[in-house]
């Protein structure tokens, strides 16, 4: 499926306790239609020095979120 990603900055994050300095990406399918009727439209956060997926997050039916817990090298 075609996708356009926007860079949308540098950000800290704070997950579990500690302090991520984190990329943040916005990911939208690339149709005609609506915001709301894409079938991708996902805000993505990665860790700037792993790369390391840390959160992600969508609205499809509410608001929902996923967040790192834990990862193992």
């Amino acid at each position: 499926m075609p996708q356009k990603v926007k860079f949308l900055g540098k950000k800290k994050i704070k997950l579990n306790q500690k302090v991520y300095n984190s990329l943040h990406l916005h990911f939208l399918s690339d149709d005609n239609k609506p915001l709301k009727k894409k079938k991708i439209n996902l805000h993505v956060w990665y860790d700037t020095d792993t790369l390391v997926w840390l959160k992600m997050s969508y609205e499809k039916m509410g608001r929902w979120e996923y967040r790192l817990k834990k990862h193992i090298f």
